[in-house]
């Protein structure tokens, strides 16, 4: 199942061009991601277990978020897509998280200029 993290890797950099078919939102990477943490659920459970105070945090800003909708009436459409934003992001630290935990490698290390 590593291929999906792969995949998902090397779609990164293709999101948002002129050409996505989804008129530039095409958040394919982060849908890659997860269904690669949907197969591996139980790797998943324990780094949302390390990453709770991130949850509670993005939890805490959809409250608010709905929270000032509700009495300030702003426009939804931003709420929402500032939901998304923040959950696709949270999807991609988790799919990193369980590939480099799995392969037992820091991710400092791989990210670093090798010289």
């Amino acid at each position: 199942m590593d291929i999906l993290f792969k995949i998902g890797l090397f779609m990164i950099p293709f999101e948002n061009f002129f050409f996505a078919p989804s008129a530039g939102w095409a958040a394919i990477a982060p849908i890659i991601f997860f269904v690669y943490i949907m197969f591996h659920i139980k790797s998943a459970i324990e780094t949302l277990y390390k990453y709770r105070v991130i949850l509670c945090v993005l939890l805490l800003g959809l409250l608010f978020s709905f929270i000032n909708y509700i009495y300030i009436d702003t426009d939804i459409s931003n709420v929402i897509g500032a939901i998304i934003s923040l959950g696709l992001g949270f999807i991609n630290l988790v799919a990193f998280d369980i590939f480099f935990r799995q392969k037992n490698q820091d991710i400092n290390k791989i990210i670093r200029y090798p010289y």
